[in-house]
């Protein structure tokens, strides 16, 4: 039908109600020919544009649902762009430290290379060994520093790696921290068996796992003598999964260290990353050009690391699970009730679906992804409602009531600045939902104002907090927090995990700053309301077609 509207052909009305009414898609979901849902939402997007033309009485009706599907791919998009820099590293915070550091030990480092007599391989001699051999590494690349030349490079190498790996602000593991650690990773893969009831909570009075409230409203009516069986066999079940998602990311998503033996992520200068950055740098004798092959060649051997922990994802912890969920369906196995073991063995099933796809898209997330990519901008409607999921798809169970509000005109934005906003929606967010006591679909006030005069935006995030949260000792944690920002003491603790992550929200703040609380401020108001409030400031980037976008530039 859409191939003989598209060549003009005019269809009955019986054909423009199938486009309508049947090919929607719920029902495109059942054929077999879309490899993804991408795929699908596409070809109901081209049915609606198709409709649009050929049925203009309806045409109020297209349009929404054109609007609503176009929101739906660029959130996709968005949300693919928020897991694909979850691996990150600030490479132009590095630049910046490097050109303090070793832009002088690097003209010496040239200087001495002149007047050094060893000879030099030819870089395209090399090259074609081992596009000959993939195999094995010429012997030109397996040469040790030897001279004072080499040793000063060697230098300069080891530091700008420790920096792009260790930079508390800047560096690898502040971004696994930030993007990973600090409970998205957790929250992602507990998601699949929390949307279908499998996980209990730990009521700490009782001392014991009970069933969440959604899993007790959703039993069959007459389940509920069992409820201190289910409490029982789920509660294995959920400190199974815990446990082995926790020792993950506090043992071995790392980078090795004495601190941190079992860290999987593991790069050092190697003989032949040495000599391939030497031998390019000597081709290029420019400090720029320098820093561009060491970045490019720190990414590369790193991403070589990183396959240690997209398989440690796929075969440990996916072989942990798939054994806790045969002993979860073992469990469930001598249950007499048929309705009941139907409705648990449902549930199973779909929860465990579901995290294998997770966790094979979670895998995924540990890819590096080094080029900014500018060739995508969002409104700020679209990167709040996307920053706004992805707090979700990592807080399982948290349905809150936003009430968003965007006060000014907003450039269009850059995936970097979706990036951001999605760091400071993900730890105040994820705050409310670990902290508040209240329930999970709570009122919470979003304020986005864009500051034109001093070029800020700024995020306000306010929600009710129990009154049992607001006492002494909860406001001398906040007081405290903020005394370690205002002393500068919070850069060396961005790269850690606990609490509530608010320290997190400092990595914004401007290396030039002011008053602290003109960029970051956070604590309860008189009606027990807890205010979080981030102006991060941005620039304009001008396109080649004269378009102004913005990025943040913190």
């Amino acid at each position: 039908m859409l191939e003989k509207a598209s060549q003009g052909q005019e269809l009955s009305l019986v054909e423009i109600s199938i486009l309508k009414d049947i090919l929607i898609e719920d029902n495109l979901s059942l054929v077999g020919r879309f490899s993804c849902s991408d795929d699908l939402i596409n070809e109901r997007l081209n049915i609606c544009q198709t409709l649009l033309k050929i049925d203009p009485a309806n045409s109020e009706l297209y349009l929404e649902e054109i609007k609503e599907i176009s929101l739906q791919i660029a959130m996709n998009i968005g949300m693919q762009k928020v897991d694909q820099n979850r691996v990150y590293v600030d490479f132009h915070g590095i630049k910046r430290w490097a050109e303090k550091e070793h832009r002088e030990s690097f003209n010496r480092w040239v200087e001495l290379s002149e007047i050094d007599t060893a000879p030099v391989p030819s870089s395209r001699m090399i090259f074609n060994k081992m596009y000959e051999n993939a195999d094995v590494i010429p012997e030109e690349l397996l040469v040790k520093p030897a001279t004072q030349a080499d040793q000063l490079f060697l230098e300069i190498l080891r530091s700008t790696l420790n920096k792009f790996l260790n930079d508390p602000k800047d560096g690898l593991n502040s971004y696994l921290s930030l993007r990973v650690r600090h409970g998205s990773l957790e929250g992602f893969l507990r998601s699949p068996f929390a949307e279908e009831g499998l996980l209990t909570e730990f009521d700490q009075e009782k001392s014991k796992h009970v069933l969440t409230e959604q899993m007790v409203k959703s039993l069959p009516y007459h389940c509920t003598s069992t409820i201190s069986d289910l409490e029982s066999i789920l509660g294995r079940f959920t400190s199974t999964l815990n446990e082995s998602l926790e020792a993950f990311v506090k043992k071995k998503l790392r980078i090795k260290s004495e601190a941190y033996p079992d860290g999987l992520i593991e790069v050092h200068v190697s003989s032949a990353m040495f000599n391939i950055i030497k031998l390019d740098t000597l081709s290029n004798v420019s400090f720029e050009k320098f820093l561009e092959t060491i970045f490019s060649q720190f990414v590369i051997w790193t991403d070589y690391s990183l396959k240690a922990v997209r398989d440690d994802i796929a075969l440990q912890i996916g072989s942990t699970i798939e054994t806790a969920i045969e002993n979860l369906r073992n469990d469930f196995g001598g249950l007499s009730d048929k309705e009941q073991l139907h409705f648990i063995r449902d549930r199973i099933n779909r929860g465990y679906l579901a995290f294998q796809k997770a966790l094979e898209k979670a895998a995924d997330w540990f890819q590096f992804q080094p080029m900014e990519d500018y060739s995508r901008v969002f409104s700020i409607d679209e990167v709040m409602k996307i920053a706004i999921q992805m707090t979700k798809n990592v807080c399982p169970g948290f349905e809150p009531d936003i009430d968003l509000q965007i006060e000014g005109d907003f450039p269009l934005l850059h995936s970097l600045t979706l990036n951001i906003i999605n760091d400071v929606l993900v730890i105040v967010l994820g705050n409310v939902h670990k902290h508040a006591n209240v329930e999970s679909n709570s009122k919470v006030y979003i304020l986005i104002q864009n500051d034109e005069k001093e070029r800020l935006l700024r995020v306000t995030v306010k929600n009710k907090v129990s009154s049992n949260i607001v006492y002494g000792a909860n406001i001398q944690k906040i007081e405290d927090i903020k005394k370690i920002i205002e002393k500068g003491d919070h850069i060396n603790i961005l790269p850690t995990e606990g609490g509530s992550g608010l320290i997190k929200l400092s990595r914004l703040i401007p290396s030039d700053h002011g008053p602290i609380d003109k960029y970051l401020s956070f604590g309860f108001d008189d009606e027990n309301n807890f205010v979080v409030s981030v102006a991060m400031p941005f620039r304009i980037i001008q396109t080649g077609e004269g378009t102004a976008n913005a990025n943040i530039s913190c």
